[in-house]
């Protein structure tokens, strides 16, 4: 994953792959694989960046002369409401998640079936998804068991429901398509 986070920094004309136009338009199917490795990129890249911000924010107090609060745990409420912050906004922008956008996933809405309005969709995915789950890991101490039992049900809903559509499916009344379809 940090391998592939460098290679965005690299131009396209060289990182020596050259996908077939056409091959890039056409949807691939959604399958329960590539749903779980759209959650698993989401928990890892929400773990990575409070890793990477936690580090920026202890560094700037290391700038700032704040010694006294590097072991006051700012820099991890930081980075966690950074890292919330940014995946709430992503979704409710795009309605994708970063793991969602990593293997190019999208939820739609499923004809003639009855999704959630339109206007709590977004929110509602999120708080389904990768957004439920930060949430509860911020439980007080002893309860993050929680955050850890909203994956494993996540998990399940994810291997038992139609094409993986899992709890944001479930909630939203929407279904997974592959982002290229149309």
């Amino acid at each position: 994953m940090v391998g592939s986070l460098l290679a965005l920094g690299v131009p396209a004309r060289l990182r020596g792959f050259h996908p077939d136009a056409q091959a890039a338009r056409n949807p691939a199917p959604v399958t329960r694989g590539r749903r779980f490795l759209a959650m698993l990129c989401d928990v890892l890249g929400s773990i990575v960046a409070q890793v990477v911000v936690a580090i920026v924010v202890q560094v700037a107090l290391l700038q700032l002369e704040r010694r006294d609060l590097l072991t006051s745990g700012l820099a991890n409420d930081v980075a966690w409401w950074v890292v919330l912050g940014t995946w709430l906004v992503l979704v409710l922008a795009t309605g994708r998640t970063v793991g969602d956008v990593a293997v190019e996933l999208r939820f739609v809405r499923v004809p003639d079936g009855a999704a959630a309005p339109r206007a709590l969709r977004r929110p509602l995915r999120f708080v389904a998804g990768i957004g439920g789950f930060m949430l509860l890991d911020l439980a007080p101490p002893g309860w993050q068991w929680a955050a850890w039992l909203f994956a494993a049900v996540s998990l399940v809903a994810m291997l038992l429901t139609v094409n993986g559509r899992g709890l944001p499916g479930l909630v939203t009344g929407m279904r997974v398509a592959d982002a290229r379809e149309r």
